[in-house]
């Protein structure tokens, strides 16, 4: 693309250059894309990207502080991340910087997020909304939604759906991960490309271009998005539907591990339904997952069940919760599953696996069901204090 455009003077009718310019600096990048993010490109994506609500502008966490964040009416959150073509971090530091704010936000609970992110930001200057100061995230999203009917009429959106799919994406690590800039080099072009083209569909992570040109009387931009896949991975991403039904998971689970196995998830899927607070099922497009919530607007999860024959034990998730944020709570629940279970866990830090097979006894199964009451219970009489 050349380094300038034709404008029409509509006085004259002639034709005039107006060359691009260099930003000033990122901070105005930054501005241009919080206060206006109708110049990024995600339509280019597909037909039916919603529009971006900004919930955080240099938002503070414990890794760095991003430069823009905001979620779509169906609970899809970008992480943004502004860099000048001069800036030599372009290349290769602001994929490090941009993964590390994601992996902070995953995990992280609907509460967590509107407190310490969006409301933050709400009561803050940089939020050019005034009217959005003390307001709760869900209901600023519905204002944003009412405020786009006349583009988008027959939207159907719920606070309630809302929720559960921020929750859901938070919990799963489902974000869309943006990198702006005023110019596009090569090698960081390569790289959005390939990590789009070797990652699952709950991953993405794409460059869009915002070329400025301007006079004395004239402002241009011209966007461009680099690195979308040729399909759109935005679907998968919004969270709310998965391809994965008990039927197809039972058929995945029996053709690769066997009938006793199917025998066990099938005890373990009724048993989460009837005490936990909803069952949901993971997106994955090779290996299926199910797992359960002990309340639907927290991401406390005790284990997770996968069509490859594996539990995994959600240390992860429960220990942002008390009392197994501390690590004498977790050591204990850890060491159950080697004196009960007869399961020696690797670590109590992640999500450790062991054997579906390995509930195969009535007693081995029963002291699981035990073990993983414990630590719902402990999660649930933490709350009633």
């Amino acid at each position: 693309m050349p380094d300038y455009i034709l404008s029409k003077d509509d006085a004259t009718h002639a034709w005039q250059r107006v060359p691009e310019q260099q930003l000033p600096d990122e901070d105005m990048l930054q501005r241009l894309v919080n206060d206006n993010p109708e110049v990024l490109p995600l339509g280019d994506l597909s037909d039916d990207v919603p529009p971006l609500f900004i919930v955080a502008r240099e938002a503070t966490l414990d890794n760095g502080n991003v430069d823009v964040i905001g979620v779509d009416w169906n609970g899809l959150i970008t992480v943004i991340e502004c860099k000048l073509d001069r800036n030599p971090e372009v290349k290769r530091k602001v994929i490090g910087q941009i993964l590390g704010y994601a992996a902070y936000l995953w995990g992280m609970t609907y509460e967590a997020f509107e407190q310490k992110i969006a409301r933050v930001y709400f009561d803050s200057n940089r939020c050019p909304r005034s009217d959005l100061k003390g307001v709760a995230l869900d209901e600023a999203m519905e204002r944003f939604v009412q405020g786009q009917k006349k583009q988008s009429p027959d939207v159907e959106w719920s606070r309630e759906a809302f929720r559960q799919a921020v929750t859901t994406n938070l919990t799963e690590g489902r974000f869309r991960l943006l990198i702006v800039v005023d110019k596009v080099n090569d090698e960081l072009r390569r790289t959005v490309e390939y990590l789009n083209a070797c990652t699952d569909p709950t991953f993405e992570v794409l460059c869009a271009e915002l070329r400025y040109f301007s006079t004395e009387h004239t402002q241009l931009l011209v966007p461009a998005v680099m690195g979308k896949p040729a399909v759109t991975k935005s679907t998968a991403q919004q969270g709310a539907k998965s391809t994965w039904t008990l039927e197809r998971f039972l058929s995945v689970l029996l053709e690769q591990v066997g009938e006793e196995a199917v025998r066990v998830a099938t005890q373990l899927y009724d048993w989460c339904g009837q005490n936990c607070a909803v069952t949901k099922w993971g997106s994955g497009t090779e290996i299926g997952l199910f797992y359960s919530v002990i309340n639907k607007d927290t991401s406390a999860v005790p284990f997770l069940v996968r069509s490859d024959g594996k539990i995994e034990i959600a240390f992860q998730y429960m220990k942002r919760y008390p009392p197994f944020d501390q690590e004498t709570t977790r050591h204990a629940w850890w060491g159950m599953f080697s004196e009960k279970v007869g399961q020696s866990l690797p670590n109590k830090e992640g999500r450790p696996t062991m054997p579906l097979t390995a509930l195969s006894g009535e007693h081995e199964y029963q002291e699981f069901i035990n073990v993983v009451q414990w630590a719902i219970d402990q999660v649930r009489a933490s709350w009633n204090k």
